[in-house]
């Protein structure tokens, strides 16, 4: 810690996380673009990527910054959880300070702070984010001056099928030049210093925000207006038809993120689960008892939906849907509903609205979820974001709650994400990688486990079935 922020040693912050839970912290280092903190707190209050509001930092008796952070980095010690959140909102460190020796003070904090930042970022960086944008600019201009000579408005009369044709058009003949560009991009920001990240990410956004937010989906990655990453309209945006912008050039930027190994790995494992859920009730169909399935964090359940509109009757079919976001289950109810509306034999579908803190005050206790045990309990996307300790208290959880013979299935994205500095650095998209040697480490002890990938290698899932040596 430097010494200009020497006398924010100890001091504590307050911050609202996207559950409307109201947190405490110690602040242990803070920098204009970022802040590290301790939580003293036995569950997961916080999650990567998780955009936490109403973050008070204090310099004596003045609030210095008040605003919004995400979660960049988590390390889970057992008794705390330390805590990086790369800062989103301008500082209000000058208000009522007085002219003088104070003032004096801050001024020479934001030089000292610029000079240190600018110093760090190589000169590779620099070069690569330069030919991007002088790319991207180029092609923005050019594409919206086409549009102009060709009479196509977004919304105009007989435009759509034109526009989205051209769209196709331009993205197979520029994505070559696009996956080079931000090939070096990732190259060059990997070659970064791990504890200058968050200014290569400051630097990175100030240079290309203004040509990619205008991507759909890039637009709702970094702001994430839920409160966090990966919620239910992301997932929509990867499943549906990516040629969505409002004009040429904001559709091949839709199409080209959307075109990434990540993107496809998460289609994937939608056919993935859809195809296991479909083995179970074929294996099932000869008996009268039901199927039971709980989904933990079940964003719009697109394996659910995609389940019951290829299986028009679906008996003996018991789902259990959780999410922690209420929004996400009414749009989920909403769907499940028109595709079980001509249905004879309808599956039995309860929606269960409980937090990840809760679900952790459960693995805590081992309460069991209900009287009857599952046959399935998975959990996709989630890992992503828990430390090692989380996860591991979490399918303890899940174990418990499965009937012996029973399964337990859950998916993380693997280390060797190829646009892990693309997400990270310009989208605000952090996730915890694993291996699949760390990701079996985390099964309980004694039980029957497999891990296999999808197609791609970035989505790996761990399968384990219970027995009588569950925890």
């Amino acid at each position: 810690m430097s010494d200009a922020h020497s006398e924010l040693a100890d001091g504590l912050l307050t911050f609202r996380n996207s559950q409307g839970l109201e947190c405490r912290g110690t602040l242990m280092h803070l920098s204009r673009q970022a802040a590290v903190f301790e939580v003293y707190n036995p569950y997961s209050i916080v999650q990567l990527s998780e955009v936490v509001t109403a973050l008070r930092i204090r310099r004596g008796d003045r609030v210095i910054y008040d605003g919004r952070a995400v979660v960049s980095n988590m390390v889970n010690t057992g008794v705390m959880l330390i805590v990086s959140a790369t800062l989103v909102d301008p500082w209000s460190n000058l208000t009522q300070l007085p002219t003088g020796l104070a003032m004096r003070s801050e001024i020479e904090r934001f030089v000292g702070d610029w000079r240190i930042t600018s110093e760090s970022i190589h000169d590779g960086f620099r070069a690569s984010l330069s030919r991007c944008a002088n790319f991207l600019e180029e092609l923005s201009r050019w594409l919206a001056q086409g549009e102009a000579d060709l009479g196509l408005q977004a919304g105009g009369a007989g435009s759509g099928e034109t526009l989205r044709n051209l769209a196709g058009d331009v993205f197979e003949s520029v994505s070559p030049q696009l996956d080079q560009l931000f090939g070096e991009f990732e190259h060059e920001a990997g070659k970064g210093a791990p504890e200058r990240r968050v200014a290569y990410t400051h630097f990175a956004q100030r240079q290309l925000h203004p040509l990619i937010m205008c991507s759909p989906f890039m637009h709702r990655t970094f702001t994430k207006p839920l409160g966090y990453a990966g919620d239910f309209e992301m997932v929509n945006m990867i499943l549906r038809d990516p040629v969505e912008g409002a004009s040429t050039y904001a559709r091949v930027l839709n199409m080209a993120i959307l075109g990434k190994d990540p993107a496809q790995a998460h289609r994937n494992r939608i056919d993935v689960l859809v195809g296991y859920l479909e083995g179970l009730m074929q294996a099932r169909s000869d008996r009268n008892q039901p199927l039971r399935v709980l989904n933990i964090a079940c964003g719009p359940a697109a394996e659910i939906q995609r389940l019951l509109e290829r299986n028009p009757e679906t008996p003996n079919l018991h789902l259990d849907l959780l999410d922690f976001n209420e929004e996400t289950l009414r749009w989920t109810g909403e769907g499940i509903a028109r595709r079980q509306a001509g249905q004879r034999v309808k599956a039995e579908v309860n929606y269960i609205h409980k937090s990840i803190h809760t679900l952790l005050k459960e693995a805590s206790r081992r309460e069991p979820a209900q009287q009857q045990p599952y046959d399935l309990v998975y959990c996709a996307g989630l890992f992503d974001y828990l430390s090692d300790k989380v996860c591991e208290r979490l399918l303890a959880l899940f174990a418990a709650w499965t009937r012996p013979g029973g399964r337990v299935v859950a998916t993380n994205v693997e280390a060797g994400n190829p646009i892990r500095n693309f997400m990270e650095h310009l989208l605000d998209w952090h996730l915890i990688y694993r291996s699949q040697a760390d990701f079996a480490r985390l099964a309980p002890p004694g039980l029957p486990q497999r891990v296999y990938a999808d197609t791609t290698g970035v989505n790996i899932f761990l399968e384990f079935t219970v027995n009588d040596a569950r925890p």
